[in-house]
């Protein structure tokens, strides 16, 4: 291949990699200040962007920690692809069972899987048990048990 066309179909990969990232961190960055801190702090408009600077620029560095953690990149892609079956697990169970209609337990089930997920990714798959069904089935039984105790609380 020509060397001019080869710098070309790189530097559109990789600027379709950058975008793709920076997408995906802004996006993360308006859901945390969003959804967690804005309703629970109720700020000011300077305050809020303030906070908002303060965690771009920890979900910037966080995959970093990952990175020099996990040195084979197929294996890291296919745990970002099992925390993603997590949120999709609580999503169908929102959608289709009005019963889970708890947000905290939610939120709990979601926190709980990315920890429970992270720490046996990074175990190694203990048992070898792959750490995509660990994230299917860890929302299940949190949101299961979570709204079981808030259903006996209530009675």
């Amino acid at each position: 291949m020509n060397i001019i066309f080869a710098c070309i179909s790189a530097i559109g990969l990789l600027a379709s990699v950058f975008i793709g990232v920076s997408a995906c961190s802004l996006a993360i960055v308006a859901l945390i200040v969003n959804d967690f801190y804005v309703p629970h702090w109720r700020p000011d408009e300077t305050q809020q962007l303030h906070v908002t600077k303060i965690i771009s620029i920890l979900v910037g560095l966080f995959p970093l920690v990952f990175m020099f953690i996990s040195p084979n990149i197929l294996a890291l892609s296919f745990f970002t692809k099992a925390l993603r079956v997590s949120i999709a697990i609580v999503a169908i169970l929102a959608f289709y069972l009005p019963t889970f209609n708890n947000t905290k337990v939610a939120n709990t089930a979601l926190i709980g899987t990315t920890i429970f997920t992270t720490v046996w990714y990074l175990l190694g798959d203990p048992f070898g048990i792959n750490d995509t069904y660990i994230a299917i089935f860890a929302p299940l039984i949190i949101m299961c048990a979570g709204n079981f105790f808030t259903k006996r609380i209530k009675k």
